[in-house]
């Protein structure tokens, strides 16, 4: 933390990192809340519980062409390429380019079905490290 001390009164404030901290008056405490209260925040997204991996294999099976297990990951760049890429190779597939995309996008899938375990816990990491901030 910096030297600077805000002069504002005890309680929760954002410290320098952009992190809800608790004020004592004369320096920062901890992340959490004192035991019994809880700062006004709202709930992140990723505080809804922990992501299953059977409905991430579920998602990608049946709706992989949407990016639908990208999206459940808390993965929504990855969740929109997914949709360009293979729908916009159906829609160039006359051309011969959107062969390639579509190539392309079943390699990703293939990829995904390996590695979609390791996805999920990343995830799940993810959402623990904002309920514990």
């Amino acid at each position: 933390m910096s030297d600077i001390r805000p002069q504002a009164a005890p309680g929760w404030h954002y410290d320098s990192a952009g992190l809800l901290r608790w004020w004592d008056g004369t320096q920062w405490g901890p992340y959490a809340p004192p035991t019994g209260t809880t700062p006004a925040v709202a709930t992140a997204p990723e505080a809804q519980g922990p992501k299953e991996l059977a409905v991430a294999y579920l998602m990608l099976i049946f709706l992989g062409s949407f990016g639908a297990h990208q999206f459940y990951l808390n993965q929504p760049l990855n969740g929109a390429m997914v949709i360009v890429l293979w729908w916009g190779g159906w829609a160039t597939a006359f051309v011969g380019v959107g062969v390639l995309l579509i190539i392309g996008v079943l390699i990703w899938f293939v990829v995904d079905l390996c590695l979609l375990p390791s996805y999920v816990r990343a995830a799940n990491a993810r959402a623990l490290a904002v309920n514990a901030a």
